[in-house]
């Protein structure tokens, strides 16, 4: 890759044992933060016209992933498998 290209690794884990020291050598932690389901509701109703309370579901149960959300609230298939859990 080009000399401008940055990786973004992502693990759940914010312990330095989780990840090997080869590429933890070569790394710098960024924090990010998820966004609260209010945001995420609030961008289904607003872009996908959905109703508030299945924007509010939905997002309560994406685990702040926002495409996660948006499957969830449009797919049936997606929903009925994720009540099933």
């Amino acid at each position: 890759p080009p000399p401008s290209t940055v990786f973004l690794l992502c693990a759940p884990s914010v312990d330095p044992e989780d990840i090997s020291i080869t590429l933890r050598s070569r790394c710098r932690h960024v924090a990010l933060v998820t966004p609260p389901v209010d945001a995420i509701a609030r961008v289904l109703v607003e872009s996908d016209g959905l109703p508030e309370k299945d924007a509010v579901w939905a997002a309560s149960v994406s685990g702040g992933h926002v495409g996660r959300a948006r499957r969830l609230a449009n797919d049936e298939q997606a929903r009925e498998r994720r009540l099933r859990a």
